[in-house]
């Protein structure tokens, strides 16, 4: 089996090259070391809306992401919908609802964005998908937009 270096001489020392990366190295090293970098962890703000349960429902989501409540961590409990997406705006959070139709239309491109969760999924299962997708994707991929935690569910099962 061929090494993937090309062996050259550079003043007194013999280098090899990586052919998949371009490093230079005395040694030969295994391709297995050319691999990319997984990319970089983005931790999501996220803002709860009333009508989901308290965050201490979603262990997974909690442990790896900055989340709060609207209701239990705020103590903002029946603020109108306009005041709890202004919030989230200034602060740069993710709004995770079960009230869609509200926040849509209050949706702006420089937002941080709405997840819509169904009303009918359990608490695990809403913490499993959820934390799936924001461990998937960076602040970029929710920005300005409304995405359907149900049709981000198909979609990765199409995929």
């Amino acid at each position: 089996m061929a090494l993937p270096f090309k062996s050259s001489i550079l003043s007194t020392f013999r280098t090899f090259q990586c052919v998949l990366c371009a490093e230079q190295s005395r040694k030969p090293r295994s391709p297995s070391l050319c691999k990319p970098m997984p990319k970089r962890f983005y931790k999501h703000k996220t803002l709860l809306d009333e009508q989901v349960s308290p965050r201490q429902y979603f262990p997974d989501l909690n442990e790896r992401f900055d989340v709060k409540h609207i209701k239990h961590d705020l103590n903002l409990a029946s603020l109108p919908d306009p005041q709890v997406y202004e919030l989230a705006v200034s602060q740069d959070r993710l709004i995770l609802t079960k009230n869609v139709k509200d926040f849509r239309p209050l949706l702006r491109e420089d937002s941080p964005g709405i997840i819509g969760i169904p009303e009918t999924w359990p608490n695990s299962r809403v913490d499993t998908k959820l934390t799936a997708l924001l461990m998937r994707h960076g602040s970029a991929y929710f920005r300005g937009r409304y995405r359907s935690l149900a049709a981000e569910e198909q979609t990765s099962k199409a995929a």
